[in-house]
């Protein structure tokens, strides 16, 4: 016993003789049970855990329910959100593993293929049909405060209880709701709601607020305060407020297959509930034509009619052509208008107006772009990528790209170190798609929606996380040693008798 306790003291006293900076690289590679330990044996190791204790974290797992034991023993701290991906054959496993998780919010849904980039693996990972594995990511934000909640279907359908259920979510509770995650899933078509009327509802309520997430399978899950609930047909969120260093970025791929229009004629449009605006003409090198005609006219050279086409807008200081899906309601046929929903005549008149049509190469070539675009601007702000959500259609599989999960694929290719987590969707929510977008491929602000044949990355990004950046960071505050930083804090905590 006498042997280990001088043993113990020798490497106490080993490391207090240490550099602080070196020190403090040490402690950022402990789980939180060893740094937990660290902390009891000096003020300064409490000092450097705590400090390390305040960067945001990102980790994925994949496993039986087991194996989620293994996640909590190389968490470095304190998670504060949670999304977990399990099939109908390991959902119970799932329910137990996520009981022996630390407190967090989480959400979760079932049914669905999921996909997970760990750190080194030299492939992504998507499960087979009858595999009984499942996939969790958790996620430190220590200036941000999570709460999850859950939606039924009984709400969702009543226009009055969201509406009202929506004031109570997003009433002013301290920070402002910077992020919302949602998964939504539905029984049957009987379970008759939109989640594009949740996503417009948050929008409303709370603008500028990034909203992502993806339609799912039944049932749904929610952990809150260590609680697991099941939950049938609705839909299970996450909102996050405070300082949420997590930003949404949406990919599609389209070719341009007409003209540069600019809207010469716009009117009001109102029918029942359905108002907005009607594009009555549109001007290209000095001929004007009906949206209608325009829209033939890029039709007619094309080989494949059968891949979706899209009427991009852009209206007067956007940074890129808004895609909406040409269907059989998208013009007023009595005049060959383009109907713009929920958008104000005088918003649209002016603006320009472009027809795409969707292909493959088009689409992997702008999931390229978007991420290159984000590894550059990280690059140039100093800053580090931790790790990312991603919500795919499940049309952009293996059918389209010819390999089974492409924009997965190319976030490994660009981030190798970093972990992803995501899923096959049934609806993608996220930043509205573009087409000829201008600067950051990050959406913020961007309106929101639920849309297809669209990736959505959620990117957590922080300062780049070194040590120098902390010494820099501890300078900054006008302490010439760093240690004079770790003394007066010492000299203000109260601590144990033990310390």
């Amino acid at each position: 016993f006498w042997l280990k306790s001088l043993f113990v003291e020798l490497t106490i006293m080993s490391l207090q003789h240490l550099d602080e900076c070196c020190l403090f690289a040490i402690i950022r590679m402990l789980p939180a049970a060893d740094a937990g330990r660290m902390m009891c044996t000096s003020r300064l190791h409490a000092l450097l855990v705590d400090e390390n204790q305040k960067d945001p974290w990102f980790v994925v797992k994949r496993g039986n329910g087991d194996s989620l034991c293994d996640v909590v023993g190389q968490l470095v701290g304190a998670p504060t959100i949670g999304v977990a991906y399990t099939t109908a054959d390991s959902f119970e496993a799932t329910i137990e593993g996520l009981r022996r998780l630390p407190p967090c919010e989480l959400i979760g849904g079932c049914g669905s293929i999921y996909q997970t980039v760990e750190p080194g693996a030299n492939d992504v990972f998507i499960p087979e049909e009858d595999s009984e594995e499942l996939s969790l990511s958790l996620c430190s934000l220590p200036s941000a405060h999570a709460r999850s909640f859950f939606l039924p279907s009984s709400t969702l359908s009543d226009e009055a209880m969201l509406a009202e259920t929506l004031d109570s979510l997003c009433a002013s509770g301290g920070a402002a709701i910077r992020m919302v995650i949602l998964l939504a899933a539905m029984n049957a078509p009987s379970d008759s709601f939109d989640p594009k009327e949740v996503v417009e509802g948050l929008q409303q309520r709370l603008p500028g607020c990034a909203v992502v997430g993806g339609v799912t399978r039944c049932p749904l899950l929610q952990v809150q305060q260590q609680v697991v609930h099941q939950h049938g047909a609705g839909v299970v969120g996450l909102l996050l407020r405070g300082e949420v260093p997590l930003y949404a970025a949406t990919s599609r791929g389209t070719n341009r297959i007409s003209p540069v229009y600019t809207v010469s004629k716009a009117l009001s449009f109102q029918a029942g509930p359905l108002h907005g605006s009607l594009i009555a003409e549109l001007t290209a090198d000095g001929n004007s034509n009906t949206p209608y005609e325009s829209f033939v006219d890029a039709m007619q050279p094309l080989r494949v009619r059968c891949a979706p086409v899209y009427y991009g807008l852009k209206q007067q200081g956007a940074v890129g052509f808004t895609l909406n899906p040409i269907t059989n309601t998208s013009f007023y046929a009595m005049i060959g208008a383009l109907i713009v929903p929920d958008e104000e005549k005088d918003s649209v008149q002016g603006g320009e107006v472009c027809f795409y049509q969707l292909t493959k190469d088009a689409s992997k070539a702008d999931v390229k772009a978007t991420l290159t675009s984000i590894h550059d601007e990280i690059q140039e702000q100093n800053k580090s990528l931790l790790g990312a959500f991603l919500f795919t259609c499940n049309g952009r599989g293996e059918h389209m790209f010819g390999e089974p999960a492409a924009d997965a694929a190319v976030f490994r290719s660009m981030f190798p170190n970093t972990p992803l987590h995501g899923f096959f969707a049934g609806g993608e929510i996220g930043p509205s798609a573009m087409a000829d977008r201008e600067g950051s491929a990050f959406a913020s602000g961007d309106k929101c929606t639920v849309q297809g044949f669209t990736a959505v990355y959620a990117a957590l990004v922080v300062p780049a996380r070194n040590t120098d950046g902390v010494v820099s960071r501890w300078e900054s505050e006008g302490l010439d040693n760093p240690m004079q930083l770790l003394l007066a804090g010492l000299r203000k905590r109260r601590w144990p008798a033990a310390l």
